[in-house]
């Protein structure tokens, strides 16, 4: 019957209207959902950018720290080094004040063993007189040969610092 057959389509009908009625409302609840989402990861993209750029920026603020920290030890350890050779240089001038006494001391001694001796040759007739100053002349004798002998000891250790400076000078350069 075509009656029937048309109402049966008009119910179809009706429920396909219903169908996409549905699909419709659906379909605009997905689209605001998708759009919230969209907005969400823009929102959420733009943070992650934000959040690398700080890690990077903190990683090269470590990292400076890192160059400040070996630099800071670097400068601590030549300030070290050059309190090290001041105190070096101030002992080497100690050592050369006491040089230029002990050469000034042995001069001295030098000039009072020639004078003694000029002293021995003209005063070559008195034998009591010519004693003494043979004693007083043995003992200047010994006194600038222990005189020498600290000058030489006191050259050899000046040299031996003097060496030593140039070999760190060497190694710090």
């Amino acid at each position: 019957d075509p009656n029937e057959r048309f109402n049966q389509l008009q119910q179809q009908l009706e429920q396909l209207k219903e169908q996409n009625f549905s699909l419709e409302s659906s379909r605009d609840e997905f689209r605001i959902k998708c759009s919230t989402y969209e907005k969400e990861n823009l929102d959420l993209g733009e943070r992650i950018e934000q959040l690398q750029s700080l890690a990077e920026e903190s990683q090269q603020l470590r990292d400076e720290m890192d160059v400040l920290r070996h630099t800071q030890e670097k400068v601590a350890k030549y300030e070290s080094t050059i309190d090290s050779y001041k105190k070096k240089l101030e002992e080497l001038t100690e050592m050369r004040k006491q040089m230029k006494t002990m050469e000034e001391k042995n001069a001295s001694y030098m000039q009072q063993t020639i004078d003694l001796q000029e002293d021995l040759r003209k005063a070559n007739a008195l034998k009591t007189q010519l004693e003494n100053y043979k004693k007083q002349v043995h003992q200047l004798q010994s006194s600038v040969s222990e005189n020498e002998r600290r000058a030489d000891k006191a050259d050899f250790e000046c040299k031996r610092v003097k060496d030593k400076l140039v070999q760190l000078q060497g190694e710090n350069e």
